[in-house]
């Protein structure tokens, strides 16, 4: 207000620019540590950016803060006066704007993947699908990773029922070209003794992992029986499958199944 423009919409815009760089700055130490990380970091960013504002008082004001601001009318016709009727409301109605989005954001598909992973460092969420029109196929996700990293050798991990059925995927050639089929091991499966995958693209590379009895459709009948699913996922998108009721099937099916 005292050193752009008075108009408040204009100073909030410029205050949240500044909040999402500084954050993007301090995400990679802030949300791949643990909570007394998290917590030590915040503080100690904070402490820096409240001395670097006393030292720049030619900018902030320092200690004694700025001087002689006068904000302008807010959407042209409120006024903040001295009583901060519409300081309040306007702080209100920003804070309830922002909880509605920050809530749509963690409770979509998008969010409930970033709490899946969030604390494994050695994931990323990409939204290259969730951001794609109509029907997505497999073959265009690993057809456009492969053009956006022409270097990289790309590996598309999957279990060996879905391996076996890898044929009747749309493009299963496409797949196999761009991408190595890295196949884990199911309870009662074994290595084909012949695949034509093998030989043919990449290769395939079948997972010495130990056989668990955990998979998608198992995860969602226990939940719509009743029984738990602690230990067979994240936490975090446990508790996130419980708050929304997935999986659960109301009183009537139940009793018709």
């Amino acid at each position: 207000a005292k050193h752009l423009h008075p108009d408040p919409l204009l100073g909030l815009v410029v205050g949240m620019g500044a909040g999402a760089v500084l954050g993007a700055l301090c995400s990679a130490t802030i949300l791949r540590g643990s909570d007394l990380t998290r917590l030590m970091v915040t503080l100690g960013v904070t402490l820096l950016l409240y001395e670097l504002a006393n030292k720049l008082d030619d900018i902030t004001g320092g200690s004694d803060g700025l001087q002689g601001v006068v904000m302008g009318l807010l959407l042209g016709r409120f006024e903040f006066d001295l009583y901060g009727q519409t300081a309040a409301s306007y702080s209100l109605v920003v804070l309830l704007v922002l909880l509605i989005l920050a809530r749509h954001v963690v409770h979509s598909p998008w969010g409930a993947t970033l709490m899946a992973v969030r604390d494994n460092p050695s994931f990323e969420v990409d939204t290259l699908e969730a951001r794609r029109r109509g029907p997505s196929w497999t073959a265009d996700t690993v057809r456009t990773l492969a053009q956006r990293w022409p270097q990289a050798r790309l590996h598309l991990l999957m279990g060996a029922d879905m391996f076996a059925t890898f044929d009747t995927w749309r493009e299963p050639e496409v797949i196999a070209a761009h991408a190595v089929l890295v196949v884990a091991i199911r309870p009662g499966t074994r290595p084909p003794r012949r695949s034509r995958w093998t030989k043919q693209g990449l290769g395939v590379v079948w997972l010495s992992n130990p056989g668990l009895e955990v998979s998608s459709s198992a995860l969602r009948e226990r939940a719509a029986a009743g029984w738990g699913t602690r230990y067979l996922m994240p936490d975090a998108v446990g508790r996130y499958a419980e708050r929304h009721g997935l999986y659960h099937r109301t009183r009537a099916s139940r009793r018709t199944t």
